[in-house]
């Protein structure tokens, strides 16, 4: 993969809806809809609206998630190089 593409790719991820980020989850994981609901809005209530805002301030905003929900994320955050 080049180097080029992974930027456009990273972009892409940082950029992106973090409702839809966890939606994609949900269905991966099968998390509860309520779950992923009722994230979504705690985070939106604190301006956490996409996938790049959700990485820059994941140390305090994973205290948000249940402890399943919270390891899955952060697997996929690192997997993206989002987080180290």
């Amino acid at each position: 993969m080049s180097v080029r593409f992974k930027y456009v790719l990273f972009f892409l991820s940082f950029s992106a809806s973090v409702e839809v980020f966890l939606r994609f989850l949900q269905k991966e994981y099968q998390w509860s809809t309520n779950s992923v609901k009722t994230i979504s809005s705690q985070l939106a209530k604190d301006d956490i609206t996409s996938v790049g805002l959700l990485a820059m301030c994941w140390k305090d905003a994973q205290e948000r998630f249940p402890i399943g929900m919270r390891k899955m994320i952060d697997k996929e955050l690192r997997k993206r190089d989002m987080i180290e």
